[in-house]
């Protein structure tokens, strides 16, 4: 079994298996950390424990990862909001934050940034 543990403002847990009763396995999809602000997707890999300006909100996305159409990380009809929070230096359209306890955020950044870019970004927030 293989447990992904992501924790996001109020200790979300996403577990992603799947077993049938027959002993074999079910298709299972990828959950990442997602949230969507002003129509942008944002994934989740890493964490910081840098000073962070309240910023919006945004859509969170779920889990859906179990079943023979497993979808992986989706964004329902009607989202839960969370808080986002933003980080000096770094535009809200590339990077956001989701307060992940009272000292650190979930680092999310805008699918759309190139993997290098995005690892620059994760390696900048994570030095203090």
């Amino acid at each position: 079994m293989r447990i992904a543990v992501v924790t996001i403002s109020l200790a979300l847990t996403f577990i992603v298996s799947g077993c049938s009763e027959d002993g074999g396995s079910e298709s299972s999809g990828d959950c990442s950390a997602q949230v969507r602000a002003d129509g942008i997707v944002y994934t989740s890999h890493g964490y910081t424990e840098r000073k962070a300006s309240r910023h919006s909100v945004a859509d969170q996305a779920v889990c859906e990862d179990v079943g023979e159409d497993a979808a992986g990380s989706v964004f329902p009809e009607h989202p839960q909001q969370v808080t986002t929070w933003s980080f000096r230096g770094y535009p809200p359209e590339v990077v956001l934050g989701v307060r992940s306890d009272k000292d650190s955020f979930a680092v999310f950044v805008a699918d759309s940034v190139p993997d290098a870019e995005r690892e620059r970004i994760y390696r900048d927030l994570r030095r203090d």
